[in-house]
Parts: C-alpha cells; structure tokens; sequence
C-alpha cells in the first residue's frame, strides 16, 4: 500500500548537487514537498494513507548548494485502487503418508494469491525455513508434499505465507506441529507407544485412534484403541507369528470436524536372537553349519568365519542368506575335530554384536 519512486541522478550540477527534492498533489490540490533525499539516493517510498479512487501525482526537483540552481522531473500520477488480499488463510492439517508430509491449505479468495510458501522448523520457535515455494493452483484447497522431511527421526512445525502479486507476504498461518511415533518394545514383549501431541488446530483434539499393522497389513478391529492421552501399551500379540513384523500409527481427530492428521509408521524392532549348534556331521543328517537368525538380524554388515585348530580360515560368508559351512575345505572333506566359528551382525536399529565359540566336526 505504498508508491516507490525511481528516478534517474542529475548529473554535472554547478555548483554541486545538494539534494533531491520530493513533491506530492492529490486531485486537483498544488503540489507541497513531502521529502529529501540525499545525492546518490534516487528512490522514495510515500505512505500516506492513499484513498480509493483518488488521483496522486508526483515529481522530483534536483536543487544544487546554496539553492541556486534546481531541475525538475517529468510528472508522474496514479490512481489508488484497494489491493485484494486474502482474507482466509488456514493450514488445515500436516499429515504422515507415503512416507511424506502432505500439508492441507486452504486460503479464499483465489485471485489475491500469487505464491504460496512453506516454512518449516524443528523447534516451535523456531529458526523458520522457507522449504518449499509454489505458485497457486487454480483453486482454493491445495495439497502441498514436503519429501524432505526425516519423519522416522522427530516432528516438525509448519507454517505458511502467501504471497500477492506484488510478492508481498499477504498473510501467514499459525504454527502446526506433525504427530511423532516412538515404539518401545518391553521385555514382557508388550509395546510401548507415545507420540507428541498434534498442534494447530484452534478447536483442539477430540481424540486420537492407534491402528497396528501385522506385515504392512492393517489389523483386524481397527482402531485398536482410542485415546485421550498420547501413551498406549499394546500387550503381547497372542497369534503373532515369528519373523512378523508389527507396526503402528496414530491418528488425530479434530474436534467438531472430519480432518485428521496421521502420525508417522513406527515399526517394532526386537534385538536380534541368535543360535549357534555346538555340532554337525557333514556326511550324516546334520550336514551344515549355520548360525540360525532371526528376522532382526539386517543383511549388511554380517560375516561369518570358521577357522581350524591351526588358525587356518575353512570358510566365509557375508550373506546371512547362505546356507553355511558344508565341511568342504580345498575341495575335500575337513577332518573331523574341533573347530572355531567368529559371527559379526548388525541388528536392525544398527547396533553392532559378535559371538564366538566352538565347534565340533564329526566325521
């Protein structure tokens, strides 16, 4: 709601430039001065107060030392008409899915936004980062991604700026905070979940459902639960199988309305069991020596050696999928006897183990 002048310096004054002179006339009023500017500044920025429907007119006069000499500009006029700015903005969810923060905007009316910015921050207040910025789609409700989002790792805030067409931030949205899941599995086998509260909804949380996935699959009597609070203890799954993998999600419910806003997937990790047999007889029923694994052991980082009394290497894998040492060694069988066997694994939170030990060959 402002007039920027520009104008070009007056050059080789004599004497010397002393300053710039700004005059302003609404209507059919004279012209009276309104500002200065210094040599070398050539731009001004006139904020009265314009009307709708009046007519401005402006010119700048150069003036040299001691106001002997002075030019004028050319005149220049406008006719101030109101900017449309919007006059609703909401940010009206930030949700978790396909492993992308979906951010639901709604602003009215249409033609008074040009761009649209996302910022986003890890704390709530604050540094702000502009991530994202978009020019408005052809209607009022917008769905924006943000595919860069860690959102196995924390939550995040959001909020919005849009822009007019003068790429002036218009008008910005209040702060929303993302749903952040952590799992926890106990040593009663039971799981552990809590989240974060949603943020940014004026009316608050009605409540919040739990939904638990058994192999990317959604259980059976979803919700499992619902809540009021953002803690929930899901007792041992009595059906479950081995090497299932069990996860959840939360999801918000806004109070008096259909929104929702989902959490993040959390998956449930157990440390990684392993066995070792303490025998096998290549030429008999037993023929393979193999560690036996469970789904928590991740396929990077694995090595399997067995060495004989003599230090010598017999066999190796990095392939947790192998089937083991089968008692070949340099094309023929290995004596029987005593063996030594080194396992490294790394679970599949990262952790890092080793097992050693002994075994025996039996011819």
């Amino acid at each position: 709601k402002s007039a920027v002048l520009n104008w070009n310096s007056y050059r080789n004054m004599n004497p010397a430039l002393l300053a710039y002179l700004i005059f302003q006339a609404e209507g059919t009023k004279p012209y009276s001065l309104i500002g200065t500017t210094l040599p070398g500044v050539t731009t001004f920025t006139d904020k009265p107060g314009f009307s709708i429907g009046a007519r401005y007119s402006y010119y700048v006069r150069a003036v040299s030392q001691g106001n002997r000499k002075s030019s004028s500009s050319c005149k220049t006029s406008f006719t101030y008409t109101k900017l449309k700015l919007p006059d609703t903005l909401s940010l009206n969810y930030v949700s978790v899915i396909d492993k992308n923060v979906k951010i639901g905007i709604h602003f009215e009316p249409l033609e008074t936004v040009k761009t649209i910015r996302v910022l986003r921050a890890e704390k709530a207040n604050g540094p702000f980062d502009t991530i994202l910025s978009v020019p408005r789609e052809n209607h009022e409700d917008i769905i924006i991604d943000d595919n860069t989002a860690a959102i196995n790792k924390r939550s995040y805030y959001y909020k919005i700026d849009v822009l007019d067409k003068c790429g002036v931030v218009a008008r910005s949205s209040g702060v929303t905070r993302t749903i952040f899941l952590v799992c926890k599995t106990q040593s009663d086998e039971s799981h552990l979940l809590s989240w974060n509260d949603y943020e940014g909804w004026p009316g608050g949380i009605n409540h919040y459902e739990v939904t638990r996935f058994v192999n990317g699959v959604r259980d059976l009597g979803y919700p499992i639960n619902t809540r009021n609070d953002t803690t929930y203890s899901d007792p041992p799954m009595v059906m479950q199988q081995a090497g299932d993998i069990i996860s959840y999600q939360v999801e918000a419910f806004r109070d008096n309305s259909s929104i929702t806003s989902l959490s993040n997937i959390a998956i449930t990790i157990l440390q990684p069991q392993v066995l070792m047999p303490n025998a096998f007889r290549p030429r008999g029923i037993n023929k393979i020596f193999r560690p036996i694994l469970d789904y928590f052991v991740a396929e990077d980082n694995y090595q399997f050696l067995i060495y004989n009394k003599w230090g010598q290497q017999v066999f190796s894998s990095t392939n947790r999928n192998t089937e083991g040492w089968d008692g070949i060694f340099k094309g023929d069988y290995a004596p029987g006897g005593i063996y030594f066997y080194h396992l490294r694994y790394r679970s599949l939170t990262g952790d890092s183990f080793s097992k050693t030990g002994s075994l025996i060959l039996v011819e």
